[in-house]
């Protein structure tokens, strides 16, 4: 069987107020598609009931809960998407401190704690408070500290190119993927931020469409310190805000 081909998504968000022959097929759908069925009435009128349905629909997907019915939502309504979800079973590990966000997504990805991060660490790239010191290798060919620090926990290290939605996907299927990010709002461009901040990237779910306008990131973020962060993401645009602000990319 031939795999489908890419393409962009064509599919028309769906919004609260709007009506139509397209909402009532999403009404149709997230019938057949939700347990215990909404019991939506299929008048193409999207209104707090077909909100309050579409939530439900992405709160059990992960996708992103908005309540508006985009290609995300709509690939999962209509069975559009092209592969099986990954979402690789994470535990959410957030810091003690703020300055122990790196080791905090370290433990994520090697199903460890902080403290046993910490010690496996060479110590000459920790600082005095804990945090990672700056050893910024992007534009090294051997990515020396990041090799360093990548064999210290029993994983590899990428620089960061840009991803592809095929790329990022085949990454994931051999295991989450850690992104090291510039901590501080401005990045390298006006010479701020630094390298320390990690969110995981545990699972992916999506359609064909090589923009990734159709396409969720599930994230586990160790921000804020003491509580972490769940949340997903669209990938068109994740790879806007992340490609500029990653400094390496680290693999199981």
């Amino acid at each position: 069987m031939r795999a489908p081909a890419e393409r962009e998504s064509t599919l028309m968000m769906l919004k609260q107020g709007w009506r139509g022959a397209d909402v009532r097929r999403l009404q149709e759908a997230l019938n057949r598609k939700l347990s215990p069925s909404p019991a939506l009435v299929t008048d193409g009128d999207y209104g707090p009931r077909t909100r309050a349905a579409v939530l439900r629909l992405q709160a059990a997907h992960w996708l992103v809960e908005d309540g508006e019915a985009g290609p995300c939502t709509q690939n999962v309504a209509f069975d559009g998407e092209r592969d099986a979800p990954i979402l690789h079973p994470v535990a959410l590990i957030p810091p003690p401190e703020a300055a122990l966000c790196w080791a905090a997504g370290i433990a994520m990805m090697t199903r460890s704690t902080v403290a046993a991060v910490l010690a496996r660490t060479p110590g000459d790239l920790l600082a005095t408070d804990g945090a990672l010191q700056s050893f910024i290798d992007t534009h090294d060919d051997g990515m020396a500290g990041g090799q360093r620090f990548a064999q210290a926990h029993g994983l590899t290290v990428r620089a960061p190119s840009p991803w592809s939605l095929k790329s990022l996907r085949a990454a994931l299927e051999a295991g989450p993927v850690m992104l090291d990010m510039l901590w501080g709002p401005k990045g390298y461009a006006q010479g701020a931020g630094r390298p320390g901040h990690t969110v995981v990237v545990a699972g992916i779910r999506g359609d064909s469409d090589p923009s990734g306008r159709g396409t969720t990131l599930r994230v586990f973020d160790p921000w804020p310190p003491n509580k972490g962060t769940r949340s997903s993401v669209n990938f068109y645009k994740w790879v806007q805000a992340a490609s500029s602000r990653t400094c390496r990319v680290f693999l199981r």
